[in-house]
């Protein structure tokens, strides 16, 4: 009787086949494919998760950049926040001369106003990370492409103050960030323009650090905010600086006039 190969060598019975490796596993999907299925549009998001997303913040850390982690991810819900993120990240790029032709900044900017003018119907029922994450990015774009401060900012700026004292509900880590966003560029916009802040400045001890993201409670970084780069105990105080300059032109303004009442 023959003796087969596997009855000689037993062993060899128990060694399952080797798979073939399919070869679509060589196809990687590209780069941002879940964002869109257009490469100019996925060359955007990557410039502005690669560039842009390390130029607006002052701080980062090993946790990782907080644009990234809180508002990259809303474009998966929100398309008015990806028109948002596209506009301002092709007009950087239109800025350095190496935009793409396909689609230009002012498409996608006209997207995203659009899509704000449908959330702002919305009213309470809008979400309102969503509307605070389209509302910062417009800003930033509106500040890439003029030249000086412009009515547009203080109407984006005065609109997302509103909607921030309004409902509080259902914040989380997100809205915490983006409420610290559009405090922290009023504040710096007065001391680069010299105008008085639209918003109001925190009390003493009363502005809770937002610290990197995924960092322990235990670490030191709690004490010091991503965004502003520093101890948010000094907050009140360069809020109240940011004021000084239209205080003294308001004074000087009234001594002018001899508006004494006013001076005293």
């Amino acid at each position: 009787m023959a003796v087969t190969r596997a009855q000689r060598h037993p062993s060899l019975a128990m060694i399952a086949p080797v798979p073939v490796a399919s070869p679509r596993l060589e196809f990687l999907f590209p780069t941002f494919s879940e964002f869109s299925d257009r490469p100019n549009r996925r060359a955007l998001v990557d410039h502005f998760t690669n560039v842009m997303s390390h130029l607006i913040v002052l701080r980062e850390t090993e946790g990782g950049n907080p644009f990234q982690q809180l508002v990259l991810p809303l474009c998966h819900s929100s398309s008015t926040v990806t028109n948002a993120i596209y506009a301002l990240a092709s007009a950087h790029l239109e800025n350095r001369g190496c935009g793409h032709t396909e689609e230009k900044a002012v498409y996608f900017h006209n997207q995203a106003i659009q899509g704000l003018a449908r959330l702002i119907e919305l009213g309470g029922q809008a979400n309102k990370n969503e509307l605070l994450a389209t509302i910062m990015l417009l800003v930033y774009y509106e500040v890439l492409v003029q030249q000086n401060r412009s009515n547009i900012v203080d109407g984006h700026l005065k609109g997302a103050i509103a909607i921030m004292n309004g409902n509080n509900d259902n914040s989380n880590s997100t809205t915490a960030f983006l409420e610290r966003a559009f405090r922290f560029y009023d504040v710096i916009a007065a001391l680069s323009f010299g105008t008085p802040p639209l918003s109001t400045a925190p009390p003493t001890g009363c502005l809770i650090p937002f610290p990197p993201v995924d960092s322990p409670n235990s670490s030191p970084l709690g004490s010091v905010d991503t965004l502003l780069g520093f101890s948010t105990t000094l907050w009140p105080i360069i809020h109240r600086l940011s004021n000084l300059l239209a205080l003294k032109t308001e004074l000087q303004t009234a001594l002018t006039n001899g508006q004494m009442t006013k001076v005293a």
